[in-house]
């Protein structure tokens, strides 16, 4: 049986795949080495903390590392997080605040996405950028190409 381990190193969270042994309880996962056979991690895992997370069909385990034991996980409630308001916002200002919101998400999209310079490499080599660089270098040494 496959099973998919969430180790917790104190703050740190890390996911690793192992196959389980029901019989003896224990979770053995095979390191990854080029040629040659890794070292094999066992963990011990009783079957009482397996959970299955949404929307996942394998199932996951909590364990601490240290230990190399597995952790029952707590279900924790949620309470009714909704914020009520004390009477009815102005629509413009609730206009200008949606508004203001979809451009700070857009603004922080473009500004997280970055293109790598081997990418923008690739595209000028490919089109019409090349023709144009090219062109302009000659140009700058004193050749005219239509």
């Amino acid at each position: 049986m496959k099973l998919k381990l969430v180790l917790l190193y104190g703050n740190n969270i890390e996911f690793k795949k192992a196959n389980y042994d029901p019989d003896y309880g224990v979770a053995t996962v095979k390191s990854k080495r080029w040629l040659r056979k890794g070292i094999h991690t066992r963990y011990l895992v009783d079957l009482k903390h397996l959970f299955y997370p949404p929307k996942r069909k394998m199932p996951h385990v909590l364990i601490d590392a240290h230990l190399r034991k597995s952790i029952k996980p707590e279900r924790i409630e949620e309470k009714d997080a909704k914020i009520k308001l004390a009477g009815n916002p102005n629509p413009t200002l609730k206009a200008r605040l949606d508004y203001m919101n979809e451009q700070t998400f857009w603004g922080s999209l473009i500004l997280k996405m970055k293109i790598p310079m081997h990418m923008v490499l690739i595209f000028m080599f490919t089109g019409a950028g090349v023709y144009s660089f090219i062109r302009m270098l000659l140009s700058a040494f004193g050749y005219t190409i239509p």
